[in-house]
């Protein structure tokens, strides 16, 4: 569905070389009446695979469900930092953006969470890629 050669347009810097943290371009991406999950290379080839995002539970306590934001930099802060940095993996990493529909509940912990979301409520991916010690987001 989301396959193409992301070097073929033109990507945005959202973690300049040396910044640990993210700059305010993946704020720019949030829109209302959506929720964004960032993943990993491993969890996006999942939902490819088997037609919907569930979380593993390897990074969330077990049985909270599958969890999104309501903005697309808070979903950028939890997957592109530490042990996913594809500036150090050499591995992509993903931000998606779904449609924010009623089989999502809001937790207290301010957190959108749903066991499962089909693939058919993504409406936009950036895939984000280490490039020249950056790490640079390409909507796909």
């Amino acid at each position: 569905m989301y396959r193409y050669d992301h070097r073929a347009s033109k990507g945005t810097v959202i973690r300049p070389e040396g910044w640990r943290a993210q700059n305010d371009e993946p704020g720019k991406w949030t829109r209302s009446g959506h929720l964004y999950r960032g993943m990993t290379e491993a969890e996006y080839h999942y939902v490819q695979a088997h037609g919907h995002i569930k979380s593993n539970e390897s990074y969330s306590v077990r049985g909270e469900g599958t969890n999104f934001s309501e903005g697309a930099d808070d979903a950028e802060g939890y997957v592109n930092f530490g042990r996913d940095d594809p500036r150090t993996t050499g591995k992509p990493t993903y931000i998606v953006e779904v449609k924010k529909t009623d089989i999502f509940k809001r937790w207290p912990d301010g957190y959108w969470k749903t066991p499962e979301v089909p693939k058919s409520l993504i409406t936009r991916v950036w895939k984000c890629v280490g490039e020249d010690g950056q790490v640079v987001a390409y909507e796909l």
